[in-house]
């Protein structure tokens, strides 16, 4: 399919049938025999099924792959298994500290 691509904004190239999320990470959805569980305006419903669109250039497709997928799923945790990802952010002085706005502290959405 040709289109745009949103990333890098190269105009009528063709466009990779994309996974919504990385594929190696809807195994970390599954416990047993539990499926992942879609939402929509008009059901609830278990489905193994990946959701995909054709959203990207391969260029920013294989960027997603190798500087995204790749990286951060070795650092998420399988069920009960060990979260490196979270044991080294805990690590890390914050970068910033935010104070809470008032209407978040109220309860107040804007």
């Amino acid at each position: 399919m040709t289109g745009d691509c949103p990333l890098c904004l190269a105009k009528g190239v063709e466009l990779r049938h994309s996974h919504f999320m990385p594929k190696s990470l809807y195994a970390l959805f599954r416990t047993g025999d539990l499926e992942p569980v879609r939402f929509s305006r008009d059901a609830i419903y278990p489905t193994s099924k990946q959701e995909k669109d054709y959203v990207f250039c391969a260029d920013c497709e294989q960027c997603f792959n190798r500087e995204g997928e790749n990286w951060i799923r070795p650092l998420l945790p399988d069920v009960g298994g060990p979260f490196p990802l979270r044991n080294r952010l805990l690590k890390q002085a914050p970068v910033r500290v935010l104070r809470p706005s008032s209407a978040a502290s109220s309860g107040v959405v804007k």
